[in-house]
This record gives structure tokens, C-alpha cells and sequence, in this order.
């Protein structure tokens, strides 16, 4: 919340000491948790970075610490390493209010070199050298400056608007209920995609722009932060449940070529036909192993029994073929394939 929090003249005592040293306590908490999820050699680095290695935080303003691993070592799926991650962000500082936020980033030699020779305008802490990368930024003690003021005051226009529609909402029934709270997603959808633009632009300093400030306004002193989070909360799920969608249609795309090769091959021999359904089936087992297509259970949310035993009986058959075709092997890699129902 640096952009909006009023400038200290120290750093947070609960997170480093009057030399600007991580706290002890602190480190080994960071450092165990890191070796929930990796052995020790496989972290090349670990960074804290964010508004607590400023002068611009609150009493609850979130530790960011990015774990610098070996890309053979990170999980091959991004939705994999979002869990992973999210596994050991189960901690606050000690005696503070401040949640720990990991973040998980393969390692790359060219840029992480980078960060020492060019460091940046804004604190970054190297926590296995007990260095800093980046100093902390000695200008954010200062007040706020004019176009801080004019940003702040267009944040707050845009909040004003907010609780009114929110006001409206909460006085709506029936059909306007439900087209004030979809004015509401499209606010809040449009503040934060505003600052994700804002940052993957890369030009400037992102996290003092006004689309940044705009949404930390938003997120934290808005007259209604609960509907603020219900819609960020709604407009997560919703996206979702496209990507559900999404994965489903590729899915049944997949078997559909499948299920079609097999009844080819039935009446053919080709090696060719035979190859490029090889193909289908290695794909759909790496999506299997994965976890990218299908979860370990079938549910409401995404009833794939049916779809698990056109598999079981796409491969059953295709092993069947390779019995029968002996001197060939274009089936070997899907033959101990099996999706568990």
C-alpha cells in the first residue's frame, strides 16, 4: 500500500533492526518455509521486496518474498506453481499484522546479475547474503507530492462512484439489483486491469502511477471494502470457470480425434494413421499427468466420468491394437496409461 500510506521515517520495526538488517526470528521463519517446499540448493536466491522494505507501509501491509529457484524444479504447469506457492502463505510476521507472500520465479543468471550491477529505485533485500540489492528509497519520507494530490483526488472521484452504485445496490431488488452488481464488476474489473497495464507497460515507476493508486485506494479506504473484495472475489471465480470451460472444449476436442483415429485404425494398418495417434494420446496423458485437463475427482463442477472412460476405453483398445500388430511400437508410451475413475 506504499503509494497511499503516509511516509515513516524508519523502516518497520517488526521486520528489520536499527542497522537495516532482517530480523533473526524473521529470516528463519522465511528460510523454513522455503524448505517446506525445496531442498536448499535448489533456491538461488530469495528476495524481499514491496512496501516493507520502504518507508511507505502499514501495520498490515504484506511481506513480498520472491524464492529465486531452478527452473528444472519448478512445477511445469503455472496453475501447479500458483499452488505451490500458496501452500506456505500461511504466515504472518512475528508480533506484526503483516501477511508473508511468496512468489515463485525461475532462475535466470542474465537478470538476476542484472539486479546487482543496475540496482533499482525502490529497497530490495538479498535474504541468504544479508544484503540489500536496492536500498531503500530515502525520498518516500516525503510527503506526497502535487501529482500524488491530483491522483489521490481522481481516486477518490472513482470511489465516490463506486459507493454510490454500492448504496444503490444494497437498496436494488430483483433485475437492478443484478444490473447495479454488474456495474459494480465492471468498475472494479476495469481499476484492475488498469493496474496490471500500468505495470506490464514497464515505463515510469508503476507502483507510484495512478492506476496503482487508484486501486490500493480501492482495496484499502473505500467506504465499502468488503463489496470491493465480494467482486474481486466474484470476477476471480468468473474467470475460472472460462478457463474451465476453455480446458473442458479442448478436452472433448482432444478425444473426439482420438475416438476417430481408433475407429480408423480398426479397419486400417497404416503406420502414418497409427503415429498420429501415438501423438493424440501422448498429449492427452501429458495433460493427465499434468493435472492441466482433468482433476483426480469428478464433480459438479467438471463431470468428466463419462469423458475417464472413453479414455480407459481409447487406450485399452489402442494396447489391444499393439498386441496385434507385433513388430511395431508406436503405441509404447500410452500403454500403461490409465485414468482413474
Amino acid at each position: 500500500m506504499s503509494a497511499i500510506s503516509a511516509p515513516s521515517q524508519h523502516l518497520a520495526s517488526w521486520v528489520w533492526d536499527q542497522s537495516g538488517n532482517i530480523l533473526p526470528e524473521l529470516k528463519n521463519l522465511l528460510l523454513e518455509k522455503a524448505h517446506q517446499l525445496f531442498q536448499p540448493q535448489d533456491i538461488m536466491n530469495i528476495f524481499i521486496k514491496g512496501s516493507l522494505t520502504g518507508y511507505r507501509y502499514d501495520t498490515n501491509s504484506d511481506l513480498d518474498v520472491n524464492l529465486i529457484i531452478k527452473a528444472d524444479k519448478l512445477p511445469k504447469e503455472w496453475e501447479k506453481t500458483k499452488y505451490t506457492r500458496k501452500t506456505i502463505n500461511d504466515a504472518f510476521v512475528p508480533n506484526s499484522e503483516s501477511p508473508i507472500s511468496f512468489y515463485l520465479s525461475p532462475y535466470n543468471e542474465v537478470y538476476i546479475n542484472s539486479l546487482y550491477k543496475n540496482p533499482g529505485t525502490h529497497g530490495l533485500y538479498d535474504l541468504k547474503n544479508n544484503m540489500w540489492v536496492s536500498p531503500p528509497n530515502e525520498k518516500e519520507k516525503q510527503q506526497f507530492s502535487f501529482s500524488n494530490e491530483q491522483d489521490m483526488a481522481w481516486a477518490k472521484v472513482k470511489a465516490e462512484a463506486f459507493n454510490r452504485d454500492v448504496r444503490k445496490y444494497q437498496s436494488s431488488m430483483g433485475t437492478q439489483k443484478d444490473q447495479v452488481w454488474q456495474k459494480i464488476l465492471d468498475t472494479v474489473s476495469s481499476v484492475e486491469t488498469d493496474r496490471k497495464e500500468a505495470y506490464s507497460i514497464g515505463f515510469g515507476d508503476p507502483r507510484y502511477s495512478q492506476e496503482n493508486l487508484v486501486f490500493k485506494y480501492f482495496e484499502k479506504l473505500l467506504e465499502y471494502p468488503n463489496i470491493f473484495k465480494m467482486a474481486m472475489d466474484a470476477l476471480f471465480k468468473q474467470r475460472q470457470a472460462k478457463k474451465s470451460t476453455e480446458k473442458t472444449a479442448s478436452l472433448k476436442a482432444l478425444m473426439s480425434g482420438i475416438e476417430s483415429r481408433l475407429f480408423q485404425l480398426s479397419h486400417s494398418k497404416s503406420p502414418a494413421l497409427a503415429a498420429k495417434t501415438k501423438d493424440q494420446l501422448t498429449r492427452l496423458k501429458e495433460y493427465y499427468h499434468g493435472n492441466a485437463m482433468l482433476p483426480q475427482k469428478a464433480g459438479p463442477q467438471f463431470p468428466f466420468g463419462e469423458t475417464r472412460k472413453k479414455m480407459n476405453t481409447a487406450i485399452t483398445g489402442l494396447s489391444s491394437l499393439r498386441k496385434t500388430m507385433a513388430g511395431q511400437d508406436y503405441f509404447a508410451i500410452p500403454e500403461k496409461v490409465k485414468i482413474q475413475m
